[in-house]
């Protein structure tokens, strides 16, 4: 590790990271992405594919925000009136989440063994396969929510502030997508105010970032005030019409978000977090997974919510994974 000074908080250890592991990663990258594109066309389209299709381009939508329904319109006018065409961005949204899950990795010091566990598994994951294979607005979530906690991970790991900025920049234009990315700001901040480190609340680079955020999204919020807040009406309805099973099954479901398989290296890294001095910064993650959950039971929504905070505990499960499996390997060649 090398060792800095800042004026806020004195000598600080940066942490080495591995190199990224390009071989492994890249190929299930590119697996995924000619795998998508080869059964796109397949099913037919979904609802929700048929109604941004319809949707002429505006600054908003009663109930919703407008990038999603412009991309699928805009794939749909450019690219081809197909279904296959409407679903690039989907596959595209995997593939890059592929990347960034695997960083999130290598970002909390996982090495190639943990990159590649970390990237195929989540590869294969229940929701995120049903994300990228289908266009809805949680597709591009699958990029959006692991992102902004990579970019968290790197302010509060590096002695880089400016991180904060890009956090800032990209929460505020993924309101155009969807507000649901308050859910997992006000998760962290939670966190971080509960387990630390505490003096990034008081960091001007979080205030600046606060004050971006806002910025990007105040057209967006513009219109909501202006309209009377239609997408918390929206989400009235959905609580409405889907809060008793939402409230039922939020917990449960977690199992099947990435799929039962994968669920002891999530919990290895909730683990690992809570218990690990050298991700002590990062502690505020296990706050922040289950209020993510705590929200979406509250909101009565969508159970898929917390898939977001889920896969970046699992990319960081990789890396006690990992270490284990070595360790087993080592024993049982000594045996």
């Amino acid at each position: 590790m090398r060792r800095t000074a800042t004026a806020e908080s004195g000598p600080r250890s940066i942490p080495s990271r591995p190199p990224f592991a390009h071989l492994p990663v890249w190929s299930a990258v590119v697996m995924i992405g000619l795998l998508l594109t080869v059964l796109a066309p397949r099913y037919g389209y979904h609802r929700d594919e048929l109604y941004f299709r319809m949707l002429t381009p505006a600054w908003n939508y009663v109930d919703q925000p407008p990038f999603t329904p412009w991309l699928v319109r805009t794939m749909s006018s450019l690219v081809a009136d197909e279904v296959w065409a409407i679903r690039t961005p989907a596959t595209l949204c995997l593939a890059g989440s592929v990347l960034v899950i695997a960083a999130i990795t290598r970002e909390v010091g996982g090495n190639a063994a943990a990159q590649t566990i970390s990237a195929w598994g989540y590869t294969f994951g229940a929701l995120p396969l049903t994300m990228g294979h289908v266009m809805l607005t949680a597709s591009v979530d699958l990029v959006v929510w692991p992102l902004t906690a990579l970019f968290v991970i790197r302010a509060l790991r590096r002695d880089d502030p400016r991180w904060w900025l890009a956090t800032g920049a990209l929460i505020g234009l993924s309101t155009y997508n969807k507000l649901l990315i308050i859910y997992l700001v006000a998760a962290l901040l939670i966190g971080i105010a509960a387990l630390g480190p505490r003096r990034v609340l008081r960091s001007p680079w979080m205030w600046g970032a606060a004050a971006l955020a806002v910025l990007i999204a105040l057209p967006n919020l513009i219109y909501q005030v202006s309209h009377d807040w239609p997408q918390l009406a929206m989400g009235a309805a959905l609580s409405g019409n889907n809060g008793d099973d939402v409230r039922v099954k939020t917990v449960p479901f977690l199992a099947l978000l990435l799929g039962p398989p994968l669920i002891p290296i999530w919990v290895a890294g909730l683990v690992a977090l809570a218990r690990w001095p050298q991700w002590r910064e990062l502690r505020g993650l296990v706050v922040a997974f289950p209020m993510v959950v705590v929200f979406t039971v509250i909101g009565g929504a969508q159970v898929h919510y917390p898939l977001g905070i889920l896969a970046v505990v699992y990319a960081i499960g990789a890396v006690p994974t990992a270490d284990w499996i070595g360790r087993e390997f080592a024993s049982a060649a000594r045996w």
